[in-house]
């Protein structure tokens, strides 16, 4: 059942994906004057902006995708650490069952996501957004697909035909975006975007407050049942002293059978307010 609900809800988008796509067809009517790239001088997704000062422009591209470059490049650098001798610094994903999987692959992806985020802006200083600049930046997206489904499929992509499918993602959003006319390539392009945009939004929030309801808030709190976490915590005093001794012996089970570690949720705060700013950012820049 849940198969054949998938089947008819991936039909649904698809028949609405192409009333909504037929709509554009010889509605050429009121149309905004398309701006000239600076460094091509092709046409970019945007219509003149009397009076506007492009090197502010340039310059808050640059810089931003000069910290996205450092950031990304830190993030995925703290994650090369030996986690055999380092397994007090790895974290988990757990489900209801208290299977555990590492984060290490996760935090990678959010650095690889940085780094062509970054990408897609050294890009669009070179180029402006449009259809040129759309063979990179759709791969902006494709990570964030990617983000997505590895939080849905529990912190790794196990579908086998997960790389079909993001294939055909990048070859609908590619093609649409250099084919149609201006300004539906736009149009369809910033929309579709936006779409996964939201959707990790929804996700971290999703994934902070049903953590914290299963867990509470407390940030020294030991993930020991996985049923019912709360019976038998160890205080403040003892968890201190183990946190030390396992500094020492490089130890990962925290000295109890069962125990998946320990868990802080204001780290997934984090995620939740870069999602707005990146969506502000987006808003802002239409």
């Amino acid at each position: 059942m849940d198969k054949a609900g998938t089947i008819i809800a991936i039909l649904i988008v698809l028949a609405s994906l192409g009333i909504l796509i037929s709509s554009f067809v010889g509605n050429t009517t009121n149309n905004p004057p398309q701006d000239n790239g600076t460094h091509t001088g092709y046409p970019v997704w945007h219509p003149p902006l009397p009076g506007y000062d492009g090197q502010v422009q340039d310059a808050t591209i640059l810089f931003s995708a000069i910290i996205m470059t450092i950031t990304g490049f830190f993030m995925y650098k703290w994650t090369m650490f030996n986690t055999q001798k380092d397994k007090k610094l790895l974290t988990y994903f757990v489900d209801r069952e208290a299977n555990k999987t590492s984060t290490l692959g996760f935090d990678r992806l959010l650095a690889a996501y940085s780094l062509v985020t970054a990408l897609a802006g050294f890009s669009y200083y070179l180029v402006d957004v449009g259809k040129l600049w759309v063979i990179v930046g759709v791969f902006h997206n494709v990570l964030e697909v990617c983000i997505l489904v590895t939080l849905h499929q529990g912190g790794r992509i196990t579908s086998n035909s997960f790389i079909v499918w993001i294939t055909l993602y990048v070859l609908l959003v590619v093609g649409l975006s250099i084919y149609l006319e201006w300004p539906f390539d736009a149009l369809w392009f910033k929309v579709q975007g936006l779409c996964s945009d939201y959707a990790l939004v929804i996700q971290f929030t999703r994934m902070y407050l049903n953590t914290r309801k299963g867990y509470g808030d407390e940030t020294y709190q030991r993930l020991l049942d996985i049923e019912n976490p709360r019976q038998n915590q160890p205080n403040r005093e003892s968890i201190s002293s183990e946190i030390e001794e396992i500094d020492q012996t490089n130890q990962n089970e925290y000295g109890s059978i069962g125990s998946v570690g320990y868990f802080r949720p204001n780290y997934v705060i984090l995620l939740i307010l870069a999602s707005l700013t990146h969506i502000f950012g987006n808003d802002l820049s239409t």
